[in-house]
């Protein structure tokens, strides 16, 4: 119920345990509570695949403008000594071009902007159709679909009552 369990989905790694970033992950679902107001556990659910998605999307977006405004050569200099002293002989993993890391930043944050979109629509959806509705004391009621014909429902022991 507090959000710890699908803030901890992201950080697999040491380095991506951090404070700040719970932090930031807890506010942004802690705000679609607010004002979502899930009724149930499965609004809920959606709810932290909103949060997720949408602080996927923000890293994303956030790599792809640092892939895009840096320096990469700078970057893979580091990278490639690191990874090299890492390997101790063993087998390196191909490297992509700075182009096409950029490119991937960039499906990765519209995947997770989707991902976001989708879940919103299906969070709005399951509250518009799942409504219930209650008539006490009907004299007349009418009913219509969206364009169809309208259908008039009235009670009969009333109506032969009053007359």
């Amino acid at each position: 119920m507090s959000g710890h369990r699908v803030a901890r989905v992201s950080e697999t790694g040491d380095w991506q345990r951090e404070p700040w970033k719970r932090a930031r992950f807890l506010a942004i679902r802690d705000g679609f509570v607010e004002q979502w107001k899930p009724s149930g556990a499965i609004e809920l659910a959606m709810i932290d695949t909103m949060a997720q998605a949408h602080s996927e999307y923000l890293y994303w977006s956030e790599e792809t403008h640092r892939r895009s405004t840096t320096d990469m050569k700078f970057s893979q200099e580091l990278d490639e000594e690191r990874y090299y002293k890492g390997a101790k002989g063993n087998w390196i993993p191909p490297r992509v071009g700075e182009q096409n890391a950029i490119e991937h930043a960039m499906q990765m944050m519209d995947r997770y902007n989707r991902l976001f979109l989708r879940t919103l629509r299906q969070l709005r959806d399951l509250r518009r159709y799942s409504t219930p509705i209650t008539i006490n004391n009907p004299q007349q009621v009418n009913i219509a679909a969206d364009g169809g014909k309208q259908v008039n429902v009235a009670d009969a022991e009333r109506q032969t009552d009053s007359r």
